[in-house]
């Protein structure tokens, strides 16, 4: 599987790409690779190298999502962690080996002042698929489907983002066979047949790319692999709002940007959930200051055992008069009421 995989890289690297950009998805490690062109700023200027990217599958995709494109550090971000002539189709334009920074600063400033439309409909429409083939917004009617059967069935009513696939607008470069093959073109007919039956596993795993020059083709292609790939799911972190790829499990909430003070909303997501819940909950707020006011003074007090034990009475309390409030024997206000008087 090494020297597969060192072929894969091989072919993806050796291939001339121009203002072409190259996607390829190994569905066995659930990464992509991206081949294209970007900008490194040398001294005082930004110089076009060739960049070969890999990242967890979806990766692209979720940072084209969460792009602002009505902003300009926003697509400068987008621009630095990938290229600008990642849209080269949308821009209509040939992208220059080198800029200076005035330059390449004015490239970004027309981009948002005149394609930032087009951009924002673009990724709006993909946000409308994705939001239905994952179930962003926890629809009850299609909770039992899997991704690809409600990709099936986007496929057959309207449809954002999909509708816009045009394979006309996207090349497919396939592998080279006779490096998998070891370079027995010289061979005859039948010892190629006896080589090709010996080497079909390896023949199934020929290595090809997806180029276009339309970074819509290329998200669309993107977003069918993860569709068609088992328990993969493109999410939407609950503190930042921002869309991620969860790299263990697909019931994770938070993604692994960074929101504040140098932390993730991984990190912190569910402590501000929570300190969100005790702020907008009256009686869930009460609730936390009796029971910090108790346990402080018994910490504070450890010789002091009737404080524990009102301590203790106070959780059992607490847990009856919750089950009054499930089953509807008291209401809100009279169990609010009853904390107050603690």
């Amino acid at each position: 599987m090494k020297n597969q995989n060192n072929d894969v890289v091989n072919f993806i690297k050796n291939r001339k790409v121009n203002n072409l950009t190259r996607l390829y998805v190994d569905r066995n490690s659930r990464k992509e690779y991206l081949t294209y062109y970007g900008y490194k700023m040398s001294k005082n200027d930004f110089e076009a190298i060739l960049v070969q990217k890999d990242n967890r599958i979806g990766t692209l995709l979720c940072n084209f999502l969460n792009c602002d494109f009505k902003d300009y550090e926003s697509v400068k971000k987008f621009g630095q962690a990938y290229s600008l002539t990642l849209l080269s189709g949308i821009t209509k334009r040939e992208f220059k080996n080198t800029y200076s920074i005035k330059d390449y600063e004015n490239v970004i400033t027309e981009i948002v002042g005149k394609y930032r439309e087009e951009l924002e409909i673009i990724k709006e429409n993909l946000i409308a698929d994705i939001n239905y083939l994952f179930n962003i917004n926890e629809l009850e009617e299609i909770k039992h489907l899997t991704p690809l059967q409600r990709f099936y069935v986007l496929s057959k009513k309207e449809n954002k983002a999909i509708s816009h696939f045009e394979s006309s607008k996207l090349n497919i470069a396939l592998g080279d066979l006779t490096v998998l093959l070891d370079k027995h073109s010289t061979l005859d007919e039948e010892s190629l047949i006896e080589i090709a039956t010996v080497n079909k596993d390896k023949i199934l795993q020929i290595p090809y790319t997806f180029e276009s020059t339309d970074i819509t083709q290329l998200l669309i292609i993107e977003l069918q692999e993860i569709v068609c790939m088992d328990k993969f799911e493109i999410k939407k972190c609950k503190n930042c709002g921002k869309y991620f790829v969860p790299e263990k499990r697909t019931d994770e909430l938070y993604c692994s940007n960074i929101y504040e003070d140098g932390k993730t909303c991984k990190e912190i997501g569910s402590f501000k959930v929570k300190q969100k819940m005790i702020s907008e909950d009256e009686d869930l707020r009460t609730y936390r200051n009796v029971y910090q006011k108790l346990l402080l003074r018994t910490r504070r007090n450890p010789e002091n055992s009737q404080y524990e034990k009102e301590f203790q009475k106070f959780k059992e309390d607490n847990r009856k008069m919750r089950e009054k409030l499930d089953k509807g024997k008291i209401t809100y206000d009279k169990y609010v009421e009853w904390l107050n008087e603690i």
